[in-house]
């Protein structure tokens, strides 16, 4: 299975080898271009902002920032391809997956 990012395609070991499922959903942490590997147009990181937008902080971990003292955490789970909410600071991991998958 191969993908299409805005650099062409991705070998093989990329991926899981027992899902299939992607290894990363971008080039990792301090990436301006988020989830580049599975979306077509990327979602462009914070930059200099501090709020209203996303950041990888950590490879596959990622954090809306709603401004200075909130943020909503998830990270990716390659083993089984999903979005898991975490607890972020002001935002619990109930609250984040109402959020997003409610």
């Amino acid at each position: 299975m191969m993908i299409l990012n805005g650099s062409g395609l991705t070998e093989l070991t990329d991926f899981d080898n027992n899902t299939g499922y992607p290894k990363k959903l971008d080039e990792g942490k301090n990436t301006n271009k988020l989830f580049s590997y599975v979306l077509k147009v990327p979602v462009l990181s914070c930059g200099n902002k501090n709020s209203g937008c996303f950041e990888e902080y950590d490879d596959n971990k990622y954090e809306y920032k709603y401004n200075s003292s909130k943020d909503l955490k998830f990270h990716y789970d390659s083993s089984s391809g999903l979005i898991v909410c975490d607890d972020g600071d002001g935002v619990s991991k109930e609250e984040c997956e109402n959020l997003l998958f409610k």
